[in-house]
């Protein structure tokens, strides 16, 4: 089988780059690899890990984050017991709700940094070189975003290269680490304003700040 070296493929929240290398295991084609590009450094487990950090978000309750992590820990204690692999502690293992983890123990996958595997597939720093301003964005801005998420990414080769970087994003912490990855953020989030209808009009105030911004060019 071969195997397109830039072929990208999506797997939940995980994007696998799949290309020609050396013989891996025998549960693999022996003449791939994968790399897992994941946009979080989440371990499987803990505080900081699948569970706790991501379960909430999509809905999860005290009890069913509860039965999560337990399962998520029989998980890495089976593989621990039947393979002699433990991948619970590393980086991006918790990525997808722990597909970081089974991609590593069941794959022998490598882990990346997302940012880093799309920007040199696509040759962004030398492209970024020949732009007087970078404008980059996201929904919400915060702590996670240090974590390799991609307006950080953007933001460290922009001021690599020495470049103006701006985000435009839906809200914005008040942590002045992230904040000062940038020279200016600009939020669309209005106060007093319900969800509901800032989200109905997210197009009209993207305009309202697009506009801010070039003001100040």
């Amino acid at each position: 089988m071969t195997v397109d070296s830039e072929w990208p493929v999506r797997l939940g929240f995980v994007f696998l780059r799949i290309r020609n290398s050396k013989p891996q295991p025998t549960r693999l084609p022996p003449q791939l690899t994968i790399v897992a590009a994941v946009d979080v450094r989440s371990p499987l487990l803990g505080a900081n890990g699948a569970t706790r950090v991501f379960a909430p978000q999509k809905g999860a309750s005290e009890n069913t984050i509860e039965v999560l992590e337990r399962s998520l820990t029989k998980l890495a204690d089976a593989v621990s017991k039947e393979f002699g692999l433990d991948y619970r502690d590393e980086a991006g293992a918790g990525a997808a709700g722990g597909l970081g983890f089974g991609l590593m123990s069941f794959c022998n996958a490598t882990i990346r940094p997302g940012f880093d595997v799309v920007a040199e597939a696509i040759g962004l720093e030398s492209k970024m070189k020949d732009v007087d301003v970078v404008i980059t964005g996201e929904g919400s801005l915060d702590r996670q975003t240090l974590e390799g998420k991609t307006p950080a990414g953007v933001a460290r080769l922009a001021r690599k290269l020495d470049k103006p970087v701006f985000a435009i994003v839906g809200r914005a912490s008040k942590d002045r680490e992230v904040r000062e990855l940038f020279d200016n953020v600009y939020e669309l989030a209005q106060r007093g304003m319900s969800q509901k209808e800032q989200m109905a009009r997210a197009a009209e105030f993207l305009q309202e700040k697009a506009r801010e911004l070039a003001k100040t060019l």
